[in-house]
């Protein structure tokens, strides 16, 4: 009862907040934005998709401050998107939640810019550690934490199920780049395009990823024991789904090296 009368305040207060599948109606793809590196990574695809140049990622909630919104691309909410568009290709793409929290901190503690009013009424400041920023962010429950902070299972899931059928791995986007591209043409070919006769042709030639590097003095940080316990059990749903040897997301799509050797798995 209590969750679900926060619920109702949150949606009040942060209207946005589960807003998190751009959906491109004229083509019938979604992709489930997961705020960070993971959609900065992927821009310029995201301009190719809504039929614009140029993506203002604007500052951690990154809102489209640009012609994207005046293409056909609509935010919605899981719940919006399975009614109105169930059969849409959805897409997102994951990262480990160590890089996540360290690229976060460089994002809200160690830039120049002053701390988002969310961060500063939740007892962030600009002179912690990343020790300190890691151990408040596992103080706080997904209810309540800023989607940059906010686990991915959380973001891309819906009634307990992962909504996208295809999950690929930061890290896999920056040494197999066309295997998102493949996928995103295979599934919006014209064999798939026939009962929807009114989506466009999608034209995915000369995208570049723009996937940074893991920061690997954070990253060392983040992998004594005491941090590792912090993010495993932050984070556990994450690992568990995404990033363990199997993981547990059964539609998922992702290229993976494993013990030297390149695997896919390719789910229904």
């Amino acid at each position: 009862m209590l969750k679900a009368l926060y619920s109702v305040y949150d949606r009040r207060r942060r209207p946005l907040r589960d807003h998190h599948y751009m959906v491109f109606a004229s083509i019938g793809i979604a992709y489930a934005r997961v705020p960070g590196d993971s959609f900065k990574a992927i821009s310029k695809l995201i301009c190719r998709l809504a039929g614009t140049s140029s993506v203002d990622l604007g500052n951690t909630t990154e809102p489209l401050n640009s012609d994207a919104w005046n293409s056909d691309m609509e935010l919605l909410t899981a719940r919006e998107l399975k009614r109105r568009h169930p059969d849409f290709i959805v897409f997102t793409v994951v990262q480990p939640p160590e890089e996540r929290v360290a690229s976060a901190y460089n994002t809200i503690i160690q830039s120049q810019d002053p701390l988002p009013a969310y961060f500063e009424a939740n007892q962030f400041s600009k002179s912690m550690s990343l020790e300190s920023f890691t151990s408040r962010i596992a103080g706080l429950s997904d209810t309540v934490a800023d989607n940059l902070l906010r686990s991915q299972a959380s973001i891309l899931s819906y009634r307990s199920n992962i909504v996208p059928g295809m999950v690929v791995e930061l890290s896999e986007l920056r040494r197999s780049p066309e295997h998102l591209l493949n996928y995103l043409r295979e599934h919006t070919g014209k064999d798939h395009m026939s009962r929807k006769q009114t989506h466009k042709e999608l034209n995915l030639d000369n995208i570049k990823f723009d996937v940074p590097g893991p920061d690997q003095h954070h990253l060392q940080t983040l992998a004594s024991l005491p941090m590792q316990d912090l993010l495993r059990q932050r984070y556990q749903m994450d690992y568990r789904l995404f990033f363990s040897a199997q993981p547990s997301v059964e539609s998922l799509v992702i290229n993976r090296q494993k013990d030297g050797h390149q695997s896919d798995r390719i789910g229904n």
